[in-house]
């Protein structure tokens, strides 16, 4: 699993009585600048006013202070440190002082993100997370003060009076109940961690690594720079339309002559993409018609510039942007809106095509038009009266008859059904027998035979209708004995096959229908022309819309309409990876070692040429000999530099005298490391250090040696147990917490980083090559699970890939999935499982569920509870089903904000909790 950090803000409220006989030692910096100064004293006063003993002591003068059954509050790291180069005398005070006090209230200033931090800073409270796993019962905390924007001493007490009150001062009513135990200050607001998972991240590994296929997503249609298109997963449902991107139109792609680009603002839905989505036509695309805006022309484009309102015709417009041939597209008038202007070009082009062009329709002639009611059959409707022809309709419903009546005056008895055969009697009554000069036929099977035999000597059949094309219908020849004409109607294939021709009737279909609407607009009503009504739909509906038109009851256009608040199934961009550049670079510290020489290989399979190892061993083993002759045998340049990267001077030099002969480094991994595990209490000086110096003098050497690089990345590898708090690894959780801090401050500063939390790696590495079975167990103990190899490089893909894809935050936590038996008594677990950082990931940890009494819940579930299904099922009541589903939404809420149940009030909106439109999708 990954994960990031989230820190939403959590004011400490201090409104409890205090007890009496405390006793407080304030521990000052050795070196008390006026700053610290007056927070000491400032601590000191109210601290007294509440009948609080206070004694100040240097943290140099620690040695002669007893410190058992007092609380520590110490300043000595308030803005300088005393851990990155600790000195033996200083380590002994802070084995005392995480031993021996009855508690702990360590302060820094800018030790994680922010334009001042101090990345040394950060030490003592990554060693603090694996303290409170040692000593469950030592409360140890830790605050950190904003170093950008200074509070004033006294705002700054009341902050950390309110933290001293709720860890020290005992009180029935907060119960047992763990607490946080790291804040970090930000303009005045104290923020607590939480763990969130990134669901997006955790599909991108299992897509990379094969475990999952793409899928499409919720997502917003309208994204800034991504263009995206209808598309269809199979042919025959209609709820399965998604988005892709559309790499064929924007900024970045040639633009061909004569063609022209538009951003999309409607689109009108005929049935032909009915029988596209169905299967029953092969086309590929869907959309003949929008309207929109103008972005781009190509050369040749005369009649149209960037900017221009404009209808088009074309082949497949269901996207945010398209591009056409100019020929097809036209400029709309300014008093014409889109949602109009995209229902015009199919049907007065069909109409125009088949009544004038086709049929040679002529004033005193006779036309029966079929599905009057709908877009093309109301178009050829206006085009007939205009002429001065008498007009014959057949429409579906009773509505619609009413409709067409109403809409153009059409007498009752020329208005049939078409649901039966019966207008064939009915035309043939009103006409006394000779029927009609032209049929615009859409029906199909019987009715389209009827319809032909409604057609009088010397008449014209136009066929629109495709199923008895596409099935191979029959006509009964005789019908043609009268001079009788039959044309088939597919102006699709006009435009692919006729482009000229489609050109030509599109421009004077177009200026008809847009003559009709110029005098409709004069009209006692003020009509808009077009099919009336005009239902619309948000390209979020898209499905709902197919499946009205399919239904066959609509009336009039249905038109579609992008809106930038729409939440559509989206499919990710293709995953690419990472690719490096040949011609570059790439600096592994530690890179010799199991992890590090998988990384390698990896970044060489994808591109890399030129590899710098910096190690303090050098090439002192066969497994790293046969790495470099394989790399150097496929034509990489290997350049091993031997060098202990904590040694800034040597480090610098060396570098200086690889780069002569080798391209500028475009990338840095470091992944050195000292594992020497104990418990903190009983921790030599030398173990301690020994762990700290390639993880925090090593990686500054490595930041300050490279800032004249073109860096690409600049990837720490830190660990799992610098976020989860592992006992036994004070030093290595310590160092890898200097990891994270060193990456924001190095974003902080406009420079690439991320530090990579990596979880147990199962194949390679310092678990695969340990002769023993300790570190391996160690994490097994606390409920971590495998991270394969090629996990690890996908993990690694997100750390060094641009921002738009990968981690923007510096900090990308890994392997916290875990093994953990949900039944297991609390007390078995280990202690970041009782963390409140964790604590709301309950749909990730199943252990984590438990009963406000500490009681496990029903297992009835793999997370241990009842299913809201099984509780509703048998819910007494309607009000007690509402007070269930009122629950779960609650407790989805917490999880997604982070905060508990407790702090969300069920009568305020989502919005006031600052959920996102997808997030209420969800």
């Amino acid at each position: 699993m990954v994960a990031s950090v989230l820190p939403p803000s959590s004011l400490v409220r201090n409104s409890l009585a205090l007890p009496l006989s405390l006793h407080v030692l304030l521990v000052a910096p050795s070196e008390c600048g006026s700053a610290a100064a007056e927070l000491i004293d400032a601590t000191s006063s109210v601290l007294g006013g509440h009948g609080i003993g206070v004694e100040i002591v240097g943290f140099g003068g620690l040695a002669g202070v007893e410190l058992r059954g007092k609380i520590v509050i110490c300043l000595a790291e308030l803005d300088a440190s005393v851990l990155a180069d600790v000195m033996p005398g200083d380590f002994t005070q802070l084995q005392r002082l995480t031993s021996e006090p009855v508690g702990l209230l360590w302060i820094t200033r800018g030790g994680s993100a922010g334009r001042s931090s101090n990345p040394d800073l950060s030490i003592f409270p990554g060693l603090a997370r694996s303290l409170r796993a040692e000593q469950e019962g030592f409360p140890c905390i830790t605050v950190d003060l904003d170093a950008d924007y200074r509070l004033p001493a006294d705002q700054v007490v009341d902050l950390l009076f309110g933290v001293f009150r709720q860890h020290f001062i005992p009180s029935a009513a907060r119960g047992e109940i763990v607490r946080d135990r790291e804040f970090a200050e930000r303009n005045g607001v104290l923020s607590v961690k939480r763990m969130v998972e990134d669901e997006g991240f955790n599909r991108y590994i299992a897509t990379r690594t094969g475990a999952a296929s793409l899928k499409p997503r919720a997502e917003k249609l309208v994204q800034a720079g991504r263009p995206l298109k209808l598309a269809l997963d199979g042919v025959g449902s209609l709820d399965s339309f998604y988005f892709v991107d559309d790499k064929g139109v924007g900024p970045g792609v040639p633009m061909g002559r004569g063609e022209v680009e538009v951003e999309v603002k409607a689109v009108g839905l005929n049935f032909r993409d009915i029988l596209i989505a169905m299967g029953e036509l092969s086309d590929d695309y869907l959309g003949n018609e929008c309207a929109g805006i103008v972005t781009q022309v190509g050369e040749g484009v005369t009649h149209v510039v960037p900017g221009d309102r404009v209808a088009v015709w074309c082949l497949g417009c269901f996207g945010t942007l398209m591009r056409n041939p100019g020929d097809t597209v036209m400029k709309i008038p300014s008093d014409m809106d889109f949602v109009t202007a995209a229902g015009f070009p199919i049907i007065y082009v069909t109409a125009y095509y088949s009544l004038i062009h086709l049929a040679r329709l002529q004033a005193g002639e006779s036309v029966l038009i079929h599905a009057a009611a709908g877009g093309v059959g109301q178009a050829a409707i206006q085009i007939a009266q205009r002429i001065g022809a008498e007009v014959y309709v057949s429409v579906g419903t009773g509505e619609k008859r009413g409709h067409i009546q109403a809409l153009f005056g059409i007498p009752s008895e020329r208005i049939f059904s078409s649901r039966d055969v019966s207008f064939e009697a009915g035309i043939k009554r009103v006409t006394d027998g000779r029927g009609v000069d032209v049929v615009l036929n859409s029906l199909a099977g019987e009715s389209l035979r009827a319809s032909f035999r409604c057609v009088a000597p010397f008449g014209r059949f136009i066929e629109l209708g495709k199923r008895d094309i596409e099935g191979g219908g029959r006509l009964d020849m005789r019908g043609f004995g009268g001079n009788v004409v039959v044309a088939g109607v597919d102006i699709t294939g006009m435009l692919r096959g006729n482009r000229r021709l489609g050109a030509r009737i599109f421009g004077e279909g177009m200026g008809m229908g847009m003559d009709i609407r110029r005098e409709m607009l004069m009209g006692e009503r003020g009509m808009q022309g077009g099919a009336s009504p005009v239902r619309t739909y948000g390209f979020g509906e898209i499905g709902e819309a197919f499946r009205h038109m399919q239904a066959g009851r609509h009336v009039g256009k249905i038109v579609l309409v992008p809106g930038g608040e729409d939440v559509v199934q989206v499919m990710p961009p293709p995953l690419t990876g990472a690719k490096f550049h040949a011609e570059a670079s790439y600096l592994l510290a530690g890179g010799l070692g199991g992890i590090g020489r998988s990384v390698s290989s990896w970044m060489v399979e994808n591109g890399a040429r030129n590899l710098i190892f910096v190690s303090r061993s050098g090439v002192s083993n066969d497994a790293a000999r046969e790495l470099v002759d394989s790399l150097r045998g496929k034509g990489v340049r290997i350049e091993v530099v031997q060098c202990d990267i904590a040694d800034e001077v040597r480090l610098f030099d060396s570098l200086n005298s690889v780069l002569k002969t080798m391209p500028p480094i475009r990338g840095v991994i470091q992944g050195a490391m000292v594992l020497r595990d104990q418990i903190f209490a009983n921790m030599p000086y030398e173990t301690f250090v020994s762990a700290l110096r390639p993880k925090v003098q090593g990686s500054w050497s490595l930041h300050q040696a490279t800032l004249d690089q073109p860096l690409d990345f600049f990837v720490l590898l830190s660990s799992a147990s610098s976020f989860l708090g592992n006992a036994g690894q004070g030093n290595y959780v310590a160092a890898c917490t200097y990891q994270v801090a060193l990456a924001q401050h190095r974003l902080g500063l406009g420079l690439p980083a991320t530090a990579v939390d990596i979880g147990k790696v199962a194949s390679v590495g310092v678990v695969a090559e340990s002769t023993t079975s300790t570190i391996e167990s160690n994490l097994t103990r606390i409920g971590l699970k495998d991270i394969q190899e090629d996990e690890l490089h996908a993990i690694l893909e997100l750390a060094i890939l641009p921002n738009a894809m990968g981690v923007t935050n510096g900090h990308l936590i890994t392997g916290a999935h875990t093994s953990l038996d949900p039944g297991a008594d609390a007390g078995d677990l280990p202690f970041w499982s009782r963390d409140p950082v964790f604590s709301h990931l309950d749909a990730l940890r199943p252990h984590l569920l438990r009963a406000g009494d500490g009681s496990p819940t029903h297992p009835s579930t793999p997370g241990g509870r009842t299913s809201l299904k099984t509780l509703l099922a048998t819910a007494p009541s309607k009000s007690a089903a509402t007070a269930l589903v009122l629950d779960a939404l609650l407790a989805k809420l917490s999880r997604a904000l982070a905060m508990p149940v407790a702090e969300i009030d069920p009568s305020r909106s989502t919005a006031a909790y600052g959920i996102d439109s997808l997030l209420a999708v969800e």
